[in-house]
């Protein structure tokens, strides 16, 4: 008895798992798309699941200007936050050469076209799958 419904909890984990996956995923295509409405460059999402314990997605925007990487950054949040979802914390908004914000499951990264250039996550993040 014990033993079904073990099983059945762990099916209901494995189906709750892949429903918030699918949902993160629509989720990291709603900020990438309002990236793109600020005219980011080179955006992009990497599935980092199982190689960071920090997030399970990561989306990389760049800017051509302070203002730009503000204006991105900014408008990811403004939109997001009439959906009512707020990020736990955001840094670098001052500087605006590589503004972080943190929604938990996603961790979206705008830079300055050249701080991109000078951290190059793609390449530290390699193994990591782009989500198309």
């Amino acid at each position: 008895m014990a033993y079904r419904v073990l099983y059945a909890i762990f099916l209901w984990l494995v189906y709750f798992r892949r429903e918030s996956i699918l949902e993160t995923v629509k989720f990291v295509k709603l900020i990438k798309k309002l990236c793109d409405d600020k005219k980011a460059d080179d955006v992009l999402a990497l599935d980092v699941r199982g190689l960071s314990d920090i997030a399970d997605f990561f989306v990389i925007a760049t800017g051509n200007s302070a203002p730009q990487v503000n204006a991105i950054s900014g408008n990811v949040q403004k939109e997001l936050s009439v959906l009512g979802i707020n990020p736990s914390h955001v840094e670098g908004e001052r500087e605006a050469s590589w503004v972080v914000i943190d929604y938990f499951d996603v961790i979206v990264h705008v830079f300055y076209k050249e701080t991109r250039k000078y951290y190059n996550l793609e390449r530290l993040w390699g193994d990591a799958p782009r989500l198309g």
